[in-house]
C-alpha cells in the first residue's frame, strides 16, 4: 500500500481499502466507455465534457454520474442493460462535500485525456482497462488476490492454434473471422475464474 500512500494494518482496513479502489476504478471504467462509445460509435449524441461536468452545480454533477450509474448514458447508444447499477454506486447513498470533491478532481483530470488516442494504435488498446487497473493494483496485491492474467502474447498464440485466421494481416479480414468464429464455436478457458 505504500504505492498509494496508505499504512492498511488491519484485515478490515485492507477490505475498506480494496472496496473503494474497486468503486474508483469501476466509476472510471465507466466514464471511458462513455467517452470511448461517444467518440467512435454515436459522434451525433456529442461527447461528455467532463470539465463541464465537473464544474456544474452539485445536483446536476450528481444526476448525470447517477445517470452513468444506472445504465442510461449508455442506453442513449442503444446499448440496454449494460450497467442497471451496482453496489459500486455506493457514494450516492453518502454524498458530501468529500465525495463531491474527489468526483470533480477524476472529471478534470479525464477532461485532460485525449481519446483520440484510442485510434492512433489500435494494436495497442487490445483491453482499455487492463493498463489503468494494473497500473494502479501492484502486481503483488493482485497476485494475492489470486488474480493472475494471461499475457496477451499468449493468448493470441493460442488463438492462432485454434485457427490460423486469428493470425491474418489484415485487420478486416481477422474481425470478419472472429465475428464468425464466435458464432460458430464455443472456447473454454478451464483457468478462468
Amino acid at each position: 500500500m505504500r504505492k498509494v500512500g496508505l499504512r492498511v494494518r488491519t484485515g478490515a482496513e485492507a477490505e475498506r481499502f480494496f472496496f473503494a479502489f474497486h468503486t474508483y476504478f469501476a466509476l472510471m471504467a465507466k466514464l471511458l466507455a462513455w467517452l470511448a462509445l461517444s467518440r467512435h460509435i454515436a459522434v451525433r449524441l456529442g461527447a461528455p465534457s467532463f470539465g463541464d461536468l465537473s464544474a456544474a452545480d452539485s445536483d446536476t454533477l450528481r444526476r448525470r454520474l447517477k445517470e452513468v450509474e444506472e445504465g442510461g448514458i449508455f442506453r442513449a447508444y442503444g446499448l440496454a442493460n449494460l450497467l442497471e447499477g451496482d453496489f459500486f454506486s455506493w457514494y450516492f447513498h453518502v454524498w458530501g462535500e468529500r465525495i463531491e470533491g474527489g468526483l470533480r478532481e477524476i472529471l478534470q483530470r479525464l477532461d485532460e485525456y485525449e481519446p483520440v488516442t484510442l485510434a492512433i494504435v489500435p494494436e495497442e488498446i487490445r483491453d482499455l482497462f487492463k493498463q489503468p487497473y494494473h497500473y494502479l493494483l501492484p502486481r503483488e496485491v493482485r497476485h494475492n488476490l489470486d488474480e493472475y492474467y494471461t499475457p496477451d502474447w499468449l493468448a493470441q498464440r493460442l488463438l492462432v492454434q485454434v485457427d490460423s485466421k486469428f493470425s491474418t494481416a489484415d485487420r478486416r479480414t481477422r474481425e470478419r473471422a472472429l465475428r464468425k468464429k464466435l458464432l460458430e464455436a464455443r472456447f473454454l478457458d478451464p483457468a478462468c475464474g
